[in-house]
């Protein structure tokens, strides 16, 4: 409904088919079963059979899905920002689902497996990147638009964006770091109010020479705010690091 009509590429083998598109009017959801079969014959020449049948299954059905909604839901077009920004929004919403569940769309993330298996010096992430921008060229070739290229980017970034929300977002805690003379006190006060467990590390300053202990609490994101109240309340002027945790496994979490 966005990406098509504003002429932006989705980036990918989705970005390929929307080139051949654009110059021979074949549907995408075909283009992409046709790009992704040399794809997958050759992962599962590599991988093995098993590892490719969810993905298989997966790209047949979002490839029929495109060319069945494309029939119901009329493109529209809108100034570009908003393609790049909806359109990205609504591509990381759906391939997070498909993700979280284990499997991919197939096609340069499978490219991108096969690449680090061969070469392990190329990360599969960097893999990825490459081919995703060399595919954005192409279509800022085709169109012959430097803002297709940047608006393209623009839809991918919040793509990425929304899917490490959806994935990670339910998952990701805050890691608090504490020195302070009362982190006995504090640690006391976050067990009774809080109900998180806490840890005492013993440390050592490089510059005073002086041995402390360090506390350290992984609690959920809405919980942070009630132990850094706790910690301000005890100790104002203790030293304090916040990080985030993308997933945590243990007792109380995952």
């Amino acid at each position: 409904m966005f990406i098509n009509p504003a002429r932006l590429s989705a980036g990918g083998i989705t970005g390929l088919a929307t080139v051949f598109n654009y110059f021979i009017n074949i549907p995408i959801g075909f283009s992409i079963i046709a790009l992704n079969v040399p794809i997958i014959v050759a992962a599962a020449i590599i991988f093995g059979k098993k590892f490719i049948v969810r993905t298989s299954i997966v790209t047949v059905i979002f490839s029929v899905a495109i060319d069945i909604t494309d029939a119901y839901l009329t493109p529209r077009y809108v100034e570009p920002i908003l393609a790049a920004i909806f359109g990205g929004i609504i591509m990381g919403a759906g391939l997070s689902i498909i993700m979280y569940k284990g499997s991919t769309t197939g096609g340069i993330d499978i490219l991108a497996k096969i690449i680090n298996k061969k070469a392990p010096a190329f990360s599969i992430g960097n893999c990825i990147l490459i081919l995703d921008l060399a595919v954005i060229l192409l279509n800022s070739l085709v169109f012959k638009s430097l803002e297709s290229m940047l608006y393209t980017i623009i839809a991918l970034f919040i793509s990425t964006k929304v899917i490490d929300l959806v994935i990670y977002g339910a998952k990701t805690c805050k890691v608090i770091y504490v020195i302070s003379p009362e982190n006995t006190v504090i640690a006391k006060s976050i067990l009774q109010n809080v109900n998180r467990g806490v840890t005492l590390i013993k440390t050592k300053g490089a510059y005073t020479n002086l041995e402390r202990q360090m506390l350290m609490c992984v609690v959920r994101r809405h919980q942070a705010s009630k132990v850094m109240e706790i910690v301000r309340g005890i100790d104002s002027s203790a030293f304090v690091i916040v990080s985030e945790a993308s997933q945590v496994n243990g007792n109380g979490f995952e």
